[in-house]
């Protein structure tokens, strides 16, 4: 009776062991994701395409260097479309975000019948963390603890002060949805700080997802502690931008840099780079007057490629070996490339919509064909984009001849369409 009790413990003891032993296994395959998103970022503003030999972006790169470069990679010409598009996998038009970014006196937000990422990655069991800009809705409802997040620290709405974290006089600085006001330094460190003391507190054996989408290095001209020239008397901000802007716009390009190599030091620390998906990529395309966008032309809020057409790395050393992507991809793509390589089905996910995106990663992993017939640019009440291999059509809304309301647009350079 005794030999029986002892094997009907050990035969309970090893069922209900069963499911915890598969979900630790579950959780080792699964990579920490590591989403960087910078804010309003030129094409050639960094090192790796500028081929500047004093690069402000050492680290971002080698990241390119060490691992995949999307150079056909595509957002909206504007930050809150590119980021809805991101975390939905849908096109912003299905949704009424494709027209512009969430004001301050804004009280809607990115539509709560959309599931997003973060929700969605937690049927992989992932912690999830936004640290940074999240420009997507400040009244509650809308507010990332509510989207998903376990946790969430910095601003909630665009083009903050670095230091007061004050836009139009009300700061704008929260952790978990309560404000902060007694936290002084420079917003692009503290967020660095942040990042840093999440990964240095996570448990392992959890995968993260880490959202890290800086503030910088959108306006304003607000350079870090050792590089921030004061105003001179009377002298505006359009003067002060002539003077000194590209000075302290390329050191706060710097200053980004190197809050970026303080979270990928500490994820070596951990002994977690390995097996840490780090996606960076920049919001839209860079300021017109302080970005190098070249070789294309045209700056955020265009439809022109440097409007468009961003910075793309994926990187993950113990994965993949570096190299280029040339074919056409899109912010819509990365909600259903990671919640695939998770093992995550948008089948089984409640009150899934439709996806846009296409699962890219067979593409970054090994460079196979995408079967991609053509590719939504985006399209408001003024002007739409789409390409199609290697054409783009670029379409104005306006009156002319035709009375359709289309118009060719050339380029007063070249005269090319």
């Amino acid at each position: 009776m005794k030999l029986s009790r002892v094997c009907l413990v050990f035969l309970l003891v090893g069922v209900f062991a069963l499911p915890t032993q598969d979900l630790a296994a579950k959780n080792r395959s699964r990579p920490h994701i590591l989403l960087i998103v910078a804010d309003d970022l030129g094409y050639s503003d960094v090192g790796f395409h500028s081929g500047a030999k004093n690069s402000p972006t050492p680290v971002i790169d080698r990241l390119a260097k060490n691992g995949v470069e999307l150079t056909n990679f595509y957002v909206h010409p504007i930050c809150s479309p590119t980021r809805a598009a991101m975390l939905t996998g849908r096109h912003p038009i299905r949704y009424g975000m494709q027209f512009e970014v969430i004001r301050p006196y804004m009280e809607t937000g990115l539509s709560l019948n959309e599931v997003l990422l973060p929700k969605a990655l937690k049927k992989a069991n992932y912690k999830t963390v936004i640290i940074g800009k999240w420009h997507l809705g400040h009244s509650k409802k809308y507010r990332p603890s509510y989207r998903g997040f376990d946790y969430q620290y910095g601003p909630h709405k665009g083009a903050i002060n670095y230091y007061t974290k004050k836009r139009g006089g009300k700061v704008d600085w929260f952790r978990n949805g309560k404000k902060v006001t007694n936290e002084s330094g420079y917003a692009t460190n503290l967020l660095g700080k942040e990042a840093v003391k999440i990964i240095k507190e996570h448990n392992k054996k959890q995968p993260l997802f880490m959202y890290l989408p800086f503030n910088a290095v959108h306006k304003p001209l607000n350079g870090p502690p050792k590089y921030n020239p004061p105003y001179l008397k009377g002298e505006s901000k359009k003067d002060y931008q002539k003077r000194v802007g590209k000075k302290v716009f390329r050191r706060m390009i710097k200053n980004m840099d190197t809050n970026i190599g303080r979270i990928l030091d500490a994820l070596k620390e951990r002994k977690m780079r390995n097996n840490t998906l780090v996606v960076f990529i920049s919001d839209n395309g860079g300021h017109k007057g302080l970005s190098d966008n070249s070789p294309f032309r045209g700056y955020k809020s265009d439809l022109y490629e440097g409007g468009i057409r961003v910075i793309s790395i994926v990187n993950w050393p113990s994965r993949l070996k570096r190299g280029k992507r040339t074919q056409a991809m899109h912010a819509v793509d990365l909600y259903p490339t990671l919640l695939n390589l998770v093992g995550v089905s948008t089948k089984k996910i409640k009150k899934q919509k439709p996806i846009d995106g296409l699962n890219i990663w067979p593409t970054i992993e090994s460079n196979s064909s995408l079967k991609r017939d053509s590719l939504l640019l985006n399209v408001n009440r003024y002007k739409g984009a789409i390409r199609s291999a290697q054409w783009k059509l670029y379409v104005e809304f306006g009156s002319c001849s035709d009375g359709v309301g289309r118009k060719l647009v050339r380029c007063k350079k070249c005269n090319k369409v």
